[in-house]
């Protein structure tokens, strides 16, 4: 029962991809897990990491290709029809936490690591494109839908960092109001979602010039005090997140509660009586491409697609 710290759909939504402590990269039939649940025992696919698998992402174009970020700072494409690995990166000198592709240039990837540096290459040539230094470690990063040059970044020092990549030295804007570590960055349109480990959720609109005004809204209602529980968004307005009580909670972007949530009821084992997370938490959540469903994975490798 290892914990599931990553999960990604292609881009069609057909297959999804998981990987975690278990240092395998495992890829499903969505089709045959949606008929079938527990019933498929073995994925379609499964690749060998060096490490624990941190960071997870289909590319949005090429339909066969995966990257993943693991616990050593490695970054590695994968084939999914080749079932291998067809690229490797040793830059990082830490964990890399997340990992993005553009959706408007497929061949930019962007990885964020526990060194304080997001590191941009492309898949074309293999190398390096540029390197953003941060003062702290570096939790997410997300490219912007509709911009090839800008992308975010969730930063440990509880802010938020928009970067212009023709302009890497210095952010376009800082965001702060998070008390504690941004564990997640995601964009809605030109707004973007945060998650940190104090409990919360924000919205901002980055299209308002001054950052102390950026923040929309605060979303409350889940418990996250230092996991990695998981957030996304989806083109509906609805944003997932996971809790600390193993419940995954949506918001809609215009409500400050939850409008739904869903309980993984894992029955606690005598082995975890006396751990906090008794019977786990949240550790993924992802909607799939169509926004129709929402796979959700905890830390006790329990795996769960759900519609809203």
């Amino acid at each position: 029962n290892s914990m599931v710290c990553c999960a990604s759909w292609d881009r069609d939504g057909e297959l999804f991809a998981t990987a975690g402590t278990s240092k395998s990269i495992c890829v499903y039939e969505t089709s045959a897990v949606m008929t079938l649940g527990a019933r498929v025992h073995c994925p379609a696919v499964e690749f060998e990491a060096h490490s624990k698998v941190s960071a997870l992402c289909y590319n949005p174009y090429v339909k066969q290709s995966i990257a993943s970020g693991d616990y050593q700072g490695v970054v590695q494409l994968w084939d999914v029809q080749k079932e291998t690995s067809t690229w490797e990166n040793t830059t990082h000198r830490r964990r890399v936490w997340s990992i993005d592709f553009s959706h408007i240039d497929p061949t930019k990837l962007a990885s964020a690591s526990d060194d304080g540096t997001v590191r941009i290459f492309s898949t074309t040539t293999k190398e390096g494109v540029c390197t953003l230094q941060n003062r702290a470690n570096v939790c997410s990063v997300k490219f912007h839908p509709t911009s090839a040059h800008m992308l975010a970044i969730g930063s440990a020092d509880h802010r938020i960092h928009v970067y212009d990549l023709r302009q890497p030295s210095t952010p376009l804007m800082t965001l702060q109001g998070h008390r504690k570590a941004v564990s997640y960055v995601h964009w809605v349109g030109d707004e973007l979602v945060s998650a940190s480990t104090d409990n919360t959720l924000k919205l901002w609109d980055i299209k308002r010039n001054d950052p102390r005004t950026a923040c929309v809204r605060t979303y409350v209602g889940h418990t996250n005090e230092k996991n990695f529980v998981g957030l996304s968004t989806n083109a509906d307005g609805y944003i997932a997140c996971g809790s600390e009580d193993n419940i995954v909670h949506v918001y809609a972007k215009h409500a400050s509660s939850p409008v739904a949530h869903y309980g993984f009821a894992d029955k606690p084992t005598p082995m975890s009586h006396n751990r906090r997370d008794k019977g786990g938490f949240i550790s993924s959540v992802v909607w799939s491409p169509n926004s129709k469903h929402l796979l959700a994975a905890n830390s006790r490798g329990h795996l769960k697609i759900l519609s809203l």
